[in-house]
């Protein structure tokens, strides 16, 4: 493969190629249905490049799509990251992350995961373990400052309430669920979000809650 040779300067000139493949293709993650016939020709539209071009960088599709999803889930990790830093407590952090899931579904298509699983299941297994991992870690460490700021209850288990928020998160990706009463990914995943959140507040969170959501009305 030709990120394979030894001259330093082809080398280089691939893997830069290579990399804004992958970044460009991840920006249009939401609408790329990669498990299609037609992606080679929406690809060709989005990088105008032909299917031929992009595979000089990749062994096959499947390497692609693996490649595509690390760079969506190591952008989120950071997007994430930040959020945790800047937020003033962890009520801000979670306002932070509706505003990030709003941007992020905005035009994504509610049943990638679920094509993702059936088509790439390595590539599904990457986003497995981010969740598993590190989406566990954020969630977790967000209820353990919640809980410290007093504006979560005190009287939550860490762990379980850690796990359901993260089976929450999939459910607006079930075609099964939402998908007949016409609800967007974005109204499905900030409902959900919200009942979270107003179920762990105390009554300080909770009129810290009100007070952010008074704040992003006006704007």
């Amino acid at each position: 493969q030709p990120w394979c040779m030894t001259d330093s300067g082809v080398r280089a000139g691939v893997a830069d190629a290579r990399d804004v493949v992958l970044k460009v293709l991840a920006a249009n993650d939401g609408s790329l249905p990669l498990h299609d016939q037609s992606s080679p020709a929406i690809i060709k539209q989005i990088l105008g490049m032909s299917k031929k071009t992009i595979y000089q960088y990749f062994v096959d599709k499947d390497e692609l799509v693996n490649e595509v999803i690390k760079v969506i889930l190591e952008d989120n990790e950071q997007n994430c990251s930040h959020d945790c830093i800047v937020a003033e407590n962890a009520v801000d952090e979670l306002m932070k992350a509706i505003e990030m899931m709003e941007e992020m579904f905005r035009n994504m298509n509610p049943s990638v995961l679920f094509d993702l699983k059936k088509y790439h299941p390595k590539a599904y297994s990457i986003f497995e373990k981010h969740k598993s991992e590190y989406l566990y870690k954020i969630i977790r460490d967000n209820l353990v400052r919640g809980i410290k700021e007093e504006l979560y209850r005190p009287d939550l288990n860490i762990d379980i309430i850690a796990h359901l928020r993260i089976d929450s998160m999939m459910l607006p990706f079930d075609p099964s669920l939402f998908n007949k009463q016409g609800n967007t990914l974005i109204t499905v995943s900030k409902q959900i979000l919200e009942h979270y959140l107003f179920g762990i507040v105390s009554l300080k969170g909770y009129n810290l809650v009100l007070k952010y959501q008074g704040i992003a009305k006006q704007q």
